[in-house]
């Protein structure tokens, strides 16, 4: 009986242990590298990065490779500052993070006192440099604001920057 018993315990978790979760993503990642003007890696460099809904503060500091990482944010609008002592601040403000993203803000710092501020807006359309992932967030009123040929859903893919159409022809339709 005994020999039975841990035979099915044994089948139960080995099938039960190969099992793949996934789960959505809802936060956001912000990385990159802090150097001088001569392209030399800023070590130790104060990275500070303020949430301009919530007012979180995410504070990090730069490695020997002059990298930063700061993981496991919330979707948003945030204001990054990055200083250190004998070069002036390197700020970029309105960086918007979305669902799943990996965004890359590196920094070139200026030689100058400390009181001296460098400031970037944030104009340019972010570019994925962590990995070929293609995706997008429609918002509610982008979608009210087009038409839906055909009624079909699928055809809202074209929308996605980078999203190729496959050629294949979905013929479910939504009924209203």
């Amino acid at each position: 009986m005994v020999t039975r018993t841990a035979f099915a315990m044994a089948i139960v978790l080995a099938l039960s242990g190969g099992v793949v979760v996934y789960a959505q993503v809802d936060r956001a990642n912000l990385n990159g590298t802090v150097m001088d003007s001569s392209r030399a890696v800023a070590a130790g460099a104060r990275v500070e990065l303020v949430s301009r809904e919530t007012g979180l503060r995410r504070v990090a500091e730069t490695g020997p490779t002059g990298v930063y990482s700061i993981a496991g944010l919330p979707i948003g609008t945030y204001d990054l500052k990055i200083s250190r002592a004998g070069f002036r601040t390197f700020e970029v403000n309105g960086i918007q993070l979305s669902v799943g993203q990996t965004r890359t803000v590196d920094a070139e710092l200026q030689v100058g006192a400390v009181s001296e501020e460098v400031q970037v807006q944030d104009t340019a359309a972010p570019i994925e440099t962590s990995n070929a992932r293609v995706g997008a967030v429609l918002e509610h009123q982008q979608l009210n604001d087009i038409p839906v040929n055909g009624r079909n859903w699928a055809t809202l893919e074209i929308l996605a920057p980078g999203a190729v159409n496959s050629g294949r022809r979905v013929r479910r339709q939504m009924r209203a």
